[in-house]
């Protein structure tokens, strides 16, 4: 009965759709996070479906109205690459650091 329980609760929660990227993301996160990589898989799940879920969608109202975004903004599952745009720009930008 109360395995049975559970699994109801869960129910309640918002369904996030395993993909490769999901899964390759959380390869990334358990490595660099010394997590399991179920653990990991969690964790990405979660960013992925906080657009959906009602505390997570509060999280993301507070951050976007931090830095005064024109709207609620969330989390996506990427690849190593998408980042290297953002690597060349940082690599070959001065930056002033006082």
């Amino acid at each position: 009965a109360d395995a049975a329980n559970m699994v109801s609760a869960f129910a309640d929660f918002p369904m996030v759709q395993i993909d490769t990227l999901l899964i390759q993301a959380a390869i990334r996160r358990s490595q660099a996070s010394k997590l399991s990589f179920w653990d990991g898989l969690i964790v990405q799940a979660a960013l992925a479906g906080m657009d959906k879920d009602p505390v997570g969608i509060k999280v993301l109202q507070g951050a976007a109205a931090v830095i005064k975004a024109s709207s609620v903004l969330g989390f996506v599952a990427a690849e190593d690459r998408d980042y290297d745009s953002y690597r060349a720009f940082f690599k070959n930008t001065l930056v002033n650091r006082k």
